[in-house]
């Protein structure tokens, strides 16, 4: 079989794949689900929608934003952005659209790819497609009467004009929503199932993110974004909420500077998580129902990889067991790239994460047997959070890279 890589998706990470596995000279072709690349924002978002990154740590490093491009892009903002990007690297020639990929086989020297538009024989496949396609609902509100959406779906803010609305999540597509509604609603429920950190989305004049991205121990940055939300906008618990037990960094932060100040000025009303629904009434977990003619669904996504044979790629706690979270155990030429959420714009950190995958996949080549087996002895199977730490990853990537050297070495000395 001729050597060809097949990256799944033309979202942020199949194209900083795409890039790395060019600047390598090795053949690739990518395979784009819908008719235009971009991933997640090609899909659209509601027009308010601004990123908690700023544009300086969400760009790849050598292609930056334009000036006139906010320091929050919009979804219209990344769309542009990374169409721009497949331009100036003369990638989209590579790129096959509408070909979503519907099921992938082994075969001798690789595997086959049957997609809408035909089939792909590749030698490697990197999963690239993220997750932010496979929506999670809330099972409690299975028997639901008025409209319920979720988040992923949501485009049109006149949806929201002079409806009862419950929005139901925190994280930050949660948060947004509440904003967004809470100018629009006849009446605004907030429904949070579980305890959450809102933190600050902005720290004077900067981003949080990039703030946190200074040489300072994770325990003392989370204290002092604590101590900075509680002084600019008081406790979580004066807003109606319930004040987390976990660290704020051991899952993904929230970060608002409006949300807090909705629900203090009674724009919105915190509930805690719903238990069941009747009609167009939702009971919450305190005793307490209200009556929405609209829910939106802020509660996440599931990973899965639907076109892959069962038991090719094993789940622990819902998340994929992985070596150094790229590679597939037992299974030559299957790599997965872009499932974590770090602390930080995207661009940054997914080079390097690319062209480190791009030299495994060189590697594995040379060598003819599994290189994930082979690293497994250095940092076994894990199904780790999807929660990044990006200068713990900087760190592991460094690490990676030494290790990557060593093999390369003991491998060429034995041969």
């Amino acid at each position: 079989m001729t050597p060809l890589v097949a990256v799944i998706g033309a979202g942020f990470s199949g194209l900083a794949m795409a890039r790395a596995l060019q600047k390598r000279g090795q053949s690739y072709v990518v395979l784009e689900a819908s008719a235009g690349l971009g991933g997640n924002w090609y899909d659209g978002v509601h027009e308010e929608l601004r990123l908690v990154t700023s544009k300086e740590s969400t760009q790849f490093p050598e292609f930056p934003f334009p000036n006139d491009v906010g320091y929050f892009p919009s979804g219209d903002d990344m769309l542009t952005y990374l169409n721009a990007y497949a331009d100036a690297c003369d990638l989209r020639s590579s790129i096959q659209t509408e070909s979503r990929v519907t099921s992938i086989a082994p075969c001798p020297g690789g595997f086959l790819l049957h997609h809408a538009r035909g089939v792909v024989e590749a030698s490697e496949v990197v999963v690239a497609n993220g997750h932010h396609w496979n929506c999670k609902y809330p099972a409690e509100l299975g028997n639901y009467g008025g409209t319920l959406i979720h988040a992923k779906s949501f485009r049109d803010l006149e949806l929201y004009n002079a409806k009862r609305v419950c929005v139901v999540g925190a994280g930050n597509a949660g948060v947004d929503a509440v904003v967004a509604a809470s100018t629009r609603a006849k009446a605004l429920a907030w429904s949070v199932r579980e305890p959450t950190w809102i933190l600050p989305k902005t720290i004077g004049s900067r981003s949080t993110v990039d703030w946190l991205q200074r040489p300072v121990p994770t325990r003392l940055q989370e204290w002092m974004l604590v101590r900075e939300s509680e002084r600019r906008f008081g406790s979580l618990e004066d807003h109606g909420l319930r004040l987390p037990v976990h660290r704020p960094f051991s899952r993904h932060p929230t970060l608002s500077d409006d949300v807090l100040p909705v629900v203090r000025r009674g724009l919105a009303t915190a509930y805690p998580g719903p238990v069941r629904a009747e009609g167009k009434t939702i009971f919450f977990a305190d005793g307490r129902s209200f009556e929405a003619d609209l829910v939106l669904a802020a509660t996440g996504y599931e990973v899965a990889f639907p076109f892959l044979p069962d038991g090719m790629v094993s789940f622990e706690r819902n998340l994929p067991r992985l070596v150094l979270g790229s590679m597939v155990p037992r299974q030559r030429g299957l790599f997965v790239l872009g499932l974590g959420q770090p602390r930080s714009g995207a661009g940054s950190l997914l080079r390097p994460g690319a062209e480190l995958l791009a030299d495994f996949i060189a590697l594995e080549r040379s060598m003819g047997r599994c290189l994930a087996d082979a690293l497994a002895v250095f940092s076994p199977p894990s199904a780790d959070s999807l929660l990044v730490d990006p200068r713990t990853l900087r760190v592991k990537i460094a690490v990676t890279r030494a290790i990557l050297r060593g093999v390369r070495a003991l491998y060429a000395d034995s041969h």
